[in-house]
């Protein structure tokens, strides 16, 4: 019997664990899905920045991958929130997910959790590890150009010294509200 009408914390954490161990073959390959996407497009951007002969100051890829950093979270993202209820496709699955001993909330927020808010950390370390192979392969293929170096995502927003994605914060803060209410929509129609 639940006691809790409404929010359990430990019981939260406990649906949370559930749903990442239950399906950690699929998110594993949607890990490796976002991460070899990812390289594949830098290490191919990678090879028609640096066969000239140019000597940069910066890294010439930078200014494709700081687009390619907001264009993989927006799609990536809006995959990911197209499968926050893809536990409800058939009805086994569904009687399963319906007779979890939890609140009809903690269920949809540890599936809108796991699907948003887990999504960016493991987005993050999916992109810096494309971006350190891309750095790896092109290091080594041209080891006598010093400027090849791993993006700096801190060039996202930043003033006109060097190229930014995003001038002002305002900017980065639209661009980025703009993401959750496109996410905010894939989970809406998942749901």
């Amino acid at each position: 019997m639940i006691k809790d009408t409404f929010f359990s914390l430990p019981r939260f954490i406990n649906l949370c664990r559930k749903e990442m161990v239950e399906n950690w073959r699929s998110n594993v390959l949607r890990m490796v899905l976002m991460y070899g996407v990812m390289a594949v497009v830098m290490v191919w951007n990678g090879y028609f920045e640096y066969r000239g002969t140019y000597n940069y100051q910066e890294d010439p890829a930078w200014v494709f991958l700081l687009v390619t950093f907001i264009w993989a979270l927006w799609g990536f993202g809006c995959l990911s929130a197209s499968f926050t209820m893809e536990k409800m496709k058939t009805k086994t699955s569904r009687t399963s997910m319906l007779m979890i001993p939890a609140t009809p909330f903690e269920k949809f927020f540890s599936r809108w959790f796991v699907f948003t808010v887990v999504y960016l950390v493991v987005f993050l370390i999916c992109y810096k590890l494309a971006d350190y192979t891309r750095f790896a392969v092109y290091s080594l293929a041209y080891s006598e150009k010093d400027f090849i170096t791993p993006v700096d995502l801190s060039h996202l927003v930043g003033d006109e010294k060097y190229y930014t994605l995003c001038r002002r914060g305002l900017e980065f803060g639209a661009l980025i509200s703009g993401y959750f209410f496109v996410q905010s929509l894939f989970v809406l129609g998942s749901s």
